[in-house]
């Protein structure tokens, strides 16, 4: 007779004591679906320039965030977050991510299209050429540019 996987881990389970069990429930990196886990270098192969993270709607998404938050920020690379939906936890979530990262933080509603896509344009001169080409598209264009280099400190 085969056991199924639960059959398969209810003696372990059973041999952990509550504070194992709540520390294993929260282990993101356990229960995580496989486009939740972050990456560790980019489509080039080369590390990471900046994050950017559009959620906060309850998918899952702020929490990958939260969880590789620490680290990516130990890199140098900045967060750029983005939040849709009401949920004052993600904003919290985001913002912090965003401040210690030396990123940016910004909301969105359903009147945010054009922003957003000013703001993506401008994360991704960034992206491409660092702080040093913001700051040149900043002075040349303004707009989102100037908005993210005002929170990038």
């Amino acid at each position: 007779m085969r056991l199924s996987r639960a059959n398969r881990a209810l003696p372990f389970l059973s041999s952990l004591d509550a504070k194992a069990l709540t520390r294993l429930h929260h282990d993101f990196a356990l229960f995580a679906h496989p486009h939740q886990r972050p990456r560790d270098v980019g489509n080039n192969g080369a590390p990471w320039s900046a994050w950017l993270m559009l959620g906060g709607r309850g998918a899952g998404k702020t929490r990958l965030a939260i969880e590789a938050a620490g680290e990516i920020g130990l890199q140098g690379t900045p967060i750029f977050t983005f939040q849709e939906g009401n949920d004052p936890n993600a904003a919290r979530a985001f913002q912090e991510m965003a401040k210690l990262s030396r990123g940016a933080y910004f909301k969105l509603n359903e009147s945010s299209a054009h922003m957003l896509r000013d703001l993506l344009s401008a994360v991704a001169v960034y992206a491409a050429g660092g702080r040093t080409a913001l700051e040149d598209h900043a002075k040349s264009k303004g707009g989102s540019s100037t908005l993210l280099l005002r929170q990038m400190k």
